[in-house]
């Protein structure tokens, strides 16, 4: 899984050749900025990013586990949003979006399927024990990092769910009060 995700690394630990994961989500990056920039007319400004390295818990186990779960709730609401601007968008546009969704699909599935066969007596009861734990936890980076991922798909999935209902509908209207309710932040 590490070299599906990061790639294959050397003894000195540069990276030799980046994993399937990491060149599907590097391909992203130029599509949205292009996408971006036909919208608006503007040039993106990228921020940087600074990675976080591991840090280890004195139960290793539960680490993957827990950062299996994080990997597939980042996937499963980068899905929900892109499929909510599929529903908004036609011609080229939407192409390029369902191709990135497809992206986020099959790496959602293949992060999904990673932990039925890495964890296979795992069921929801301790999925949801664990979310449970996380929502009355202390508040550490760990933990924090999660819930907020949670939380962000959480407003993925409501945002998505708008394009889906046709007693709603998507008025210009219902689309403001979306982005301005507290859930998305």
């Amino acid at each position: 899984m590490a070299q599906y995700v990061g790639g294959t690394i050397d003894q000195n630990e540069n990276l030799i050749e980046p994993g399937l994961w990491e060149k599907e989500e590097r391909q992203h990056t130029p599509a949205l900025l292009r996408v971006y920039r036909q919208l608006t007319g503007e040039e993106a400004q990228l921020q940087g990013r600074t990675v976080r390295g591991y840090q280890p818990s004195s139960n290793p186990e539960a680490d993957l586990y827990r950062h299996g779960l994080h990997r597939i709730a980042t996937e499963y609401s980068a899905a929900c949003l892109y499929l909510w601007m599929m529903t908004h968008t036609t011609g080229a546009l939407q192409t390029v979006i369902s191709e990135i969704l497809q992206d986020e699909v099959h790496h959602m599935a293949n992060f999904w399927g990673f932990g039925l066969w890495l964890y296979p007596e795992t069921h929801l009861t301790r999925t949801l024990h664990i979310l449970k734990v996380l929502t009355l936890s202390s508040g550490s980076s760990k933990t924090h990092r999660l819930t907020r991922t949670l939380k962000r798909m959480d407003g993925g999935f409501r945002l998505a769910s708008l394009a889906f209902n046709p007693s709603w509908g998507v008025s210009p209207d219902l689309y403001s009060r979306a982005l301005a309710t507290p859930w998305l932040e």
